[in-house]
């Protein structure tokens, strides 16, 4: 099966369930979080460790685990104003093995920590 066909039956399922989506990507650098509506695909809310606020309030680096946390608070606090409070995490085929681990643990704890649920 191509990646292509792949990709348009992970869209396909997604679009049967009422969950907004969070996609969570990290470089070697920064990390990078964003919020999906599965119906139509577009990106609602994204937040990375190179936003202005972030780099003004601490100064981090994009590539730490204390970072990832940081990151997750102020994500919250944009997730609460937004009026989300229920998010499922974007797994792919590409991420799914050694997902949970390191700075995207500490980022999904920090959401949980702050109240917001993850899936």
């Amino acid at each position: 099966m191509s990646t292509f066909l792949k990709m348009q039956k992970q869209i396909e399922n997604m679009r049967t369930k009422n969950f907004m989506y969070l996609y969570l990507y990290k470089s070697n650098k920064n990390l990078y979080c964003q919020v999906i509506d599965p119906y139509s695909g577009h990106v609602i809310l994204s937040y990375s460790t190179l936003d202005k606020e972030m780099q003004t309030a601490e100064k981090l680096y994009g590539n730490t685990v204390h970072s990832a946390g940081v990151l997750a608070n102020f994500f919250a606090s944009k997730l609460r104003q937004a009026g989300f409070t229920h998010l499922k995490i974007w797994k792919t085929d590409k991420n799914l093995k050694g997902f949970y681990h390191g700075r995207i643990k500490a980022f999904v704890d920090g959401l949980r920590s702050t109240g917001i649920m993850v899936d």
